[in-house]
């Protein structure tokens, strides 16, 4: 990506928009919802979306990433919650769950 060209969000599954800025998922549905992130799930979305459709992405390499390169505590038990806790927002906004795929290794889908 060109260094003077500024990624402002994500189109996720046609049914929302994740704007990195704000952290902030909105419904293109017309019904004004919203949800604000936290950092390390804005993290992991973020991850997900930009390693989309390049390779399925491993456990470990979401750990490093998202936890320990950021100086904090990783372990697969808090990776399988963040990734749940997605899931479920995801779901919230009527995204599919086949659009996030977790197994031993995980990824989002377009």
């Amino acid at each position: 990506m060109d260094n003077n060209i500024k990624l402002l969000g994500y189109r996720i599954d046609n049914r929302l928009y994740y704007s990195v800025e704000n952290k902030t998922l909105i419904s293109l549905d017309g019904s004004e919802k919203s949800i604000s992130l936290r950092t390390t799930k804005a993290r992991l979305l973020e991850y997900l979306l930009l390693k989309s459709g390049s390779k399925i992405i491993t456990d470990q390499e979401l750990l490093i990433n998202i936890w320990d390169k950021y100086g904090l505590s990783s372990s697969s038990q808090r990776l399988w919650l963040v990734m749940r806790e997605l899931k479920v927002i995801l779901g919230g906004f009527n995204v599919s769950d086949d659009s996030v795929y977790t197994g031993r290794k995980q990824r989002l889908s377009r």
